[in-house]
């Protein structure tokens, strides 16, 4: 009789919403859907705003990779890029593109599963296919080799540090710094900041949520 009683009394039956994907993508649109950005992006509203970010959500954290466990960082991460209305480099990655704090990750396995990896270091073994190599490291195949700096021939194979590009015609690709703020470019990946500004084609330090601001169209 007691026993029956401690569980009708007193349990909480209240889902965790950060226990699946779509429960997840529901909280990070509330977080995301502030009052600063529903008046920046001038959104019809926060249901609006929360449909779309929720779709947005669901495109950038996949099924396979995401684990309730790193839910709670994101989460923090979006509300702390979003707060003001504007959007540094890393905020950017954050939000847009799932980097980051909402880098959810997994590897495929034989039996068709996928599983969070294992990273090791430069010099360490990596063939086994749950392991993956720390950043400023690439796996040839057998061990973890240090990606190549400026100047260096790269290709899919052999990749640049992670703040270089591969450039150059097949067969003949180095690694280039990516531009500096304030130069031409044609996408995020040619600016040393990450982000190369709609409209202006320029690269830029941040994006300021406005009307105009293309970004905005993931929130209305």
């Amino acid at each position: 009789m007691v026993a029956g009683l401690s569980v009708g009394c007193g349990g909480d039956d209240t889902p965790n919403p950060l226990a699946t994907r779509a429960g997840f993508c529901g909280e990070w649109a509330k977080v995301a859907c502030n009052k600063e950005v529903i008046e920046a992006c001038a959104a019809t509203g926060e249901d609006a705003c929360r449909e779309a970010q929720q779709e947005h959500c669901l495109s950038v954290v996949s099924a396979d990779a995401y684990r309730s466990s790193g839910a709670r960082a994101c989460l923090d991460a979006v509300k702390t890029a979003l707060r003001d209305g504007r959007l540094t480099s890393e905020e950017v990655g954050v939000v847009l593109r799932g980097e980051g704090a909402c880098k959810f990750e997994c590897v495929k396995v034989d039996d068709g599963g996928c599983i969070e990896p294992t990273v090791v270091g430069g010099g360490e073994e990596c063939s086994d296919a749950d392991v993956v190599c720390a950043e400023g490291y690439f796996c040839d195949g057998n061990n973890c080799l240090a990606r190549r700096d400026v100047g260096r021939a790269c290709s899919d194979d052999i990749p640049c540090r992670e703040d270089l590009r591969c450039v150059g015609d097949a067969g003949e690709k180095v690694c280039e710094a990516r531009t500096p703020d304030g130069e031409a470019c044609e996408e995020d990946d040619d600016c040393q900041s990450g982000i190369c500004g709609r409209g202006t084609n320029l690269c830029a330090a941040r994006i300021t949520l406005s009307d105009a601001e293309p970004v905005c169209n993931l929130f209305r």
